[in-house]
């Protein structure tokens, strides 16, 4: 009876088992690695991101710096031409006072 053929079916069924727990663990152990993989790469993608964030503030700062740079440069030019035409304006205004004095 040691080789009948319910005994051979039942250590097919068996095997079968094994091999179809072997396969669903194989099946986990990718599935796990696959999540970790992803996981990592969400990661690196969001360091990524966050590096690409900073140098778009970088840039955006450095911009900004110009643009102040160059406030500050039109607005030293603006008051230099007030001031000149001030004085001209304060020197044309004590030429009319010392003419009404002096006639």
């Amino acid at each position: 009876m040691q080789n009948s053929p319910l005994k051979k079916i039942k250590e097919s069924e068996k095997k079968a088992q094994r091999i179809i727990q072997d396969a669903r663990d194989e099946a986990k152990k990718v599935f796990e690695q696959a999540k970790i993989g992803l996981q990592e790469r969400r990661q690196i993608s969001v360091k990524e991101g966050r590096l690409e964030e900073k140098e778009e503030e970088e840039k955006i700062l450095k911009e900004l710096k110009k643009i102040e740079e160059k406030f500050k440069q039109d607005t030293k030019l603006k008051l230099k031409k007030l001031e000149e035409r001030t004085l001209k304006n304060e020197g044309k205004a004590i030429g009319f006072v010392i003419k009404k004095v002096l006639s």
